[in-house]
């Protein structure tokens, strides 16, 4: 079995030689835009957030929601299956975030982001809640057999039921 080289010609590597500065050409321009596009109005790609948010075990929570607020602005994300939020294009600025998830009591951090600083928060855990509810008589004994209800409140309405337990 013989393997044929083909034979190069003068105009071969001419034509070459012509597609390669072709689509040298073409990534120069490609780069030039790109910039252009990121300094238009002078502006750059700015900052960003991330992080992780998990349990007090340890694992990642899914569809926590964490927002972002500084003066103004606020912007609300859910976590990914990982636990893991990203914020980007931040300007530099001090920032909170705040992260909620049932049956998690509601957590907050404050971060510093500096000009184009890519800040990764330490993983945020956040903590069961839990309520404990004795239901007493006049002489503070247990009162047995009670049905406590507890109900959730957003601003000042009462919401839906969210626990029930007989003592």
């Amino acid at each position: 079995m013989s393997t044929r080289i083909p034979n190069r010609t003068a105009s071969n590597n001419r034509a070459g030689k012509g597609l390669l500065l072709a689509a040298f050409l073409i990534f120069t321009l490609a780069v030039k835009a790109h910039l252009a596009s990121r300094q238009a109005g002078g502006q750059s790609g700015g900052g960003a957030i991330i992080g992780v948010i998990q349990d007090d075990r340890g694992a990642p929570l899914a569809n926590a929601k964490v927002t972002l607020t500084s003066g103004d602005l606020s912007s609300s994300i859910s976590t990914q299956a990982d636990g893991k939020f990203e914020f980007h294009n931040l300007k530099s600025a001090q920032y909170r975030i705040t992260v909620e998830a049932a049956r998690f009591r509601k957590e907050a951090v404050n971060v510093t982001l500096r000009p184009d600083e890519t800040f990764a928060a330490q993983p945020l855990k956040l903590t069961p809640s839990s309520l404990h509810v004795a239901v007493l008589d006049a002489g503070s004994q247990p009162l047995a057999g009670v049905t406590v209800s507890l109900y959730a409140k957003e601003r000042a309405a009462v919401g839906a039921l969210a626990a029930r337990s007989v003592t």
